[in-house]
């Protein structure tokens, strides 16, 4: 049960003690746990916040708010966990498969970046080669197992390499080569890498189209291309075909992401996409198209049979970092 909500934004103060601090101030009691998502990879329950220069330090915050337990977690770690308590009314199919309710889930969130995280599902007894990863020659999924003790990981595998799937892909890794040593996949498949995908289909095809043409001056560049597409699936005035064309190269390259996820870490038990920017752009999504650019090589039934999802409700990491802020007051009374 949510007790009260704030919303802060970073830019307008100079540590998170002093967010704390202000919004401690109207609670008659303090909390026993607390649980941060930060994005950013967490060490030895310490990190460095890169665009805030913030350092937070969970032994600090427990000596300066004299809270028992606080445990700074990765965003996406917090999202992931956060999937675990969705209903399915928070969840938008675009594959419902066969989910394994022993097997790793995925998650990935394209906003301003790309993060990506995943929760393993830990036997209680010896892990065996058939739970490991199912037969090739069978749609399958791996035998469920009720004592499965969820392990949730970070990851940084949005800074991974672009590895392009078709002759247009290849030719935006070309295009961004031009202009910069590594491209990674953050750098095509998040919210500012939306009108990059834009200009290199301008140039791609030659049309000639300047997206100040239909940009609105109260929006940014990405808001104003999700906006053209929009009056163009809608056949209203102001509309660009191109513009349709950007989002759709995005979903494409979010597939092939969310399959490499899959294969790395054996998500049987499904992929969720989360962040900002799916929920969005949902209207240019076409899940057989999707699933087509997904389910591909040596595992491609399998990969059929993947649950994918995306997460509807924008306050999942919450839900995360509070169901371990939870965990944490059963871990001290145990």
């Amino acid at each position: 049960m949510t007790v009260r909500e704030q919303k802060y934004r970073n830019q307008e103060w100079n540590c998170l003690e002093a967010i704390i601090d202000d919004f401690l101030s109207l609670e008659p009691e303090k909390p026993r746990a607390a649980c941060f998502g930060v994005a950013g990879p967490i060490r030895d329950n310490r990190v460095r916040m890169t665009n805030l220069g913030w350092t937070l330090d969970a032994v600090r915050l427990q000596d300066r708010f004299t809270i028992r337990q606080v445990a700074l977690i990765n965003d996406l770690v917090a999202m992931a966990l956060g999937t675990l308590e969705l209903p399915s009314r928070d969840l938008k199919p675009i594959n419902r498969g066969q989910a394994d309710p022993a097997g790793a889930i995925g998650v990935l969130a394209p906003g301003t970046g790309l993060g990506e995280a995943f929760i393993l599902r830990l036997p209680a007894g010896p892990l065996s080669d058939s739970q490991a990863v199912p037969p090739s020659n069978s749609r399958a999924v791996p035998p469920s197992n009720s004592r499965a003790v969820p392990l949730p990981c970070g990851s940084e595998g949005g800074h991974v390499d672009f590895a392009p799937r078709d002759e247009l892909q290849i030719e935006l890794l070309r295009y961004l080569r031009q202009r910069k040593a590594h491209v990674s996949v953050e750098d095509v498949c998040s919210g500012r890498a939306i009108p990059m995908l834009y200009d290199f289909l301008d140039s791609h095809t030659g049309a000639g189209e300047r997206l100040l043409s239909f940009q609105d001056p109260d929006l940014d560049p990405t808001a104003a291309i999700v906006q053209a597409a929009r009056r163009s699936l809608e056949g209203r005035e102001g509309g660009s075909d191109l513009a349709v064309r950007a989002l759709e190269l995005f979903w494409d390259i979010l597939a092939a992401e969310a399959a490499n996820l899959t294969l790395k870490v054996l998500c049987w038990g499904g992929i969720y996409i989360g962040g900002g920017m799916p929920p969005r752009i949902l209207p240019f999504l076409k899940p057989d198209r999707f699933l087509d650019r997904f389910a591909r090589g040596v595992y491609r039934d399998l990969l059929t049979a993947v649950p994918i999802h995306v997460i509807l409700n924008p306050k999942t990491g919450l839900l995360g970092a509070a169901s371990r802020a939870r965990a944490l007051l059963r871990e001290k009374s145990s």
